[in-house]
Order: C-alpha cells, then structure tokens, then sequence
C-alpha cells in the first residue's frame, strides 16, 4: 500500500469515529432532553394539609410517646410537642420507628427522636413542622403533601 490508501484509511477510521460519536452525543442530548421533560409533566403538585389534635390525640401521643401518622411523626417528650415529616430527607421514602429511632426502610438511614441523622446516608435533619395553637385544647399543625 502506499501513503495515500493509507492516509484514506486512516481518514475513513476517523470520520466513522466522529460520525457515531456525533450521534451518540446527540442521543443522550435527546434521552436527557426527553426524562427532564417527563419529569416536569408527571411533578406532582403539593397540598396544604390541616391536621387537628384534640385532647384525646395528645393523650395518645403523649402516652405512646411516638406516634407515625401517614404523613408526619409526632414525638412527645417531658411535655413538649415535636412533629416532624416522615419523609427521609435522602431520597424521600417514608421512615419507619424502630428501636426508639426513626428510620428509612431504603436506604437505613437513622435519625433520632428530634430528627437529627444519626447515620447516612441521609445528611439533613428530617423537616421540622410547627405546632400551633391551643384553642380549646385542641392543637394543630399544617405541612404540604404531595397530592
């Protein structure tokens, strides 16, 4: 063979390279392109949720000391009120209570009675929820729910 075959080789090997190169860049252009807009479609919308404490649901909290709603943790201790979303601040599966430590059932991460992460992978505390009022015995919290 002589040079100039060779150099068309060489420049045939090169342009096919950049040719499916070119293609692949442009297919993950367009898959990311297309999850990114699925995600945006299917973003479920977040509600206003109430949920009202009457004297018998604080009893029961502060006799049980613990309670897992399905949305939220209630924590009773030496008097006070603590709420907290059951939403592990990892990757947002629900966490669970067991040997007095709430914990995400996917991933393990621990967090302890004020929400803290005792053990990743998770890094943030739980969100806290603010416990407001005291009309009548009764009291309340309000937090946002995928709906």
């Amino acid at each position: 063979m002589n040079d100039s075959s060779q150099d068309r080789v060489g420049s045939e090997g090169r342009r096919g390279f950049l040719s499916r190169s070119w293609k692949l860049v442009a297919g993950l252009v367009l898959a990311t392109g297309a999850f990114v807009g699925y995600k945006m479609i299917t973003r479920t919308q977040l509600v206003r949720k109430k949920v009202v404490l009457d004297a018998n649901a604080l009893a029961t909290i502060e006799e049980q000391g613990v309670v897992l709603d399905n949305d939220v943790v209630y924590v009773a201790e030496s008097g006070e009120l603590r709420v907290f979303s059951r939403v592990c601040t990892h990757l947002g599966c629900k966490v669970e209570l067991r040997d007095g430590d709430l914990v995400c059932p996917c991933h393990g991460s621990r967090f302890d009675l004020r929400g803290a992460p005792e053990n990743g992978p998770a890094t943030a505390p739980l969100n806290s929820i603010e416990v407001q009022g005291q009309v009548g015995g009764e009291r309340w919290v309000e937090f946002d729910v995928e709906g």
